[in-house]
């Protein structure tokens, strides 16, 4: 990070900030520096750090974030929550890939994320065919709501048209 940090401050010559995001799960290992010392010489690049571990107790507001960071940050911990249970795995991924579309975001949006979910969140080829199905089926129920909701609106229009004449 002090590699970049001075070279992008190097070439826009511009000031730079850091900021180091952690996955482990350490809760003691909070580095805010990097810097080495020799012969009376000092150099030391100080950043901002975050944890995501320390948003386990944050789940709900996440879930109802439209920030992508939230969405990252929910399938990192559900990946480690889930590691060694297949099954608890599946059920954590369909429900992340479901809010996806939930969120109101655009396709490009969903595939790029829902990319980022499964590259994640690896099921065995069994629970894998599963989930496909399962959100073939929930991305149809989703249409028959929307044609449904349309069809309402089309219908109330209608009487509108048919009342005002």
């Amino acid at each position: 990070m002090f590699v970049y940090n001075y070279r992008i401050f190097d070439r826009y010559d511009r000031p730079v900030a850091s900021m180091a995001v952690l996955a482990d799960e350490r809760d003691s290992w909070r580095p805010d520096h990097y810097g080495y010392a020799l012969w009376g010489s000092e150099m030391v690049n100080r950043f901002a750090m975050v944890k995501l571990i320390d948003f386990q107790d944050r789940l709900d507001v996440m879930e109802g974030s439209a920030n992508p960071f939230a969405v990252v940050t929910l399938a990192h911990l559900t990946a480690r929550r889930t590691r060694h249970d297949d099954q608890a795995r599946f059920s954590g991924k369909l429900q992340l890939i479901k809010n996806l579309y939930r969120r109101g975001w655009d396709r490009k949006q969903i595939l790029a994320m829902f990319h980022f979910i499964d590259w994640l969140l690896r099921l065995p080829e069994g629970l894998e065919n599963r989930l496909w199905d399962e959100i073939q089926k929930y991305e149809q129920d989703e249409l028959a709501v929307k044609i449904l909701a349309y069809k309402k609106k089309e219908t109330y229009n209608t009487c509108i048209r048919t009342l005002n004449n």
